[in-house]
């Protein structure tokens, strides 16, 4: 994940893919700040702290990492989306900021996901 290459980038997340089910981590918002029960967490992480640098690159990892219980996947998840041009945030990706904010728990994620949708709106 630290390679400069988008191609090489996307291969990684193509095997990640491939050896886990990404999606059934996407359980819902808590206030759960460790690192999740298996190896599908931590991989996840992984790779969504280099998101900010690739933008428009799997974008279905962010969107599973929104909807995670981890308070880090939502985190990280949104640094990659702000560090991305607003113009490259998809209608799925507004959605889901938007549909998040209602149900964060967390105070400082969800004066994150206001800042961003104040942006959204301009």
């Amino acid at each position: 994940m630290k390679s400069d290459s988008i191609s090489r980038i996307q291969q990684v997340i193509q095997l990640a893919n491939q050896q886990y089910d990404f999606a059934k981590l996407a359980t819902g918002p808590k206030l759960d700040d460790g690192f999740g029960e298996d190896a599908a967490h931590y991989i996840l992480l992984m790779i969504l702290q280099e998101l900010d640098r690739f933008p428009e690159v799997s974008e279905d990892l962010l969107l599973v990492a929104l909807k995670s219980p981890l308070i880090r996947h939502r985190t990280m998840a949104l640094n990659a989306i702000k560090a991305w041009e607003r113009s490259l945030w998809s209608a799925k990706i507004k959605t889901a900021i938007q549909e998040l904010a209602i149900i964060e728990p967390d105070d400082e994620i969800k004066e994150d996901l206001a800042a961003l949708i104040a942006e959204m709106d301009d």
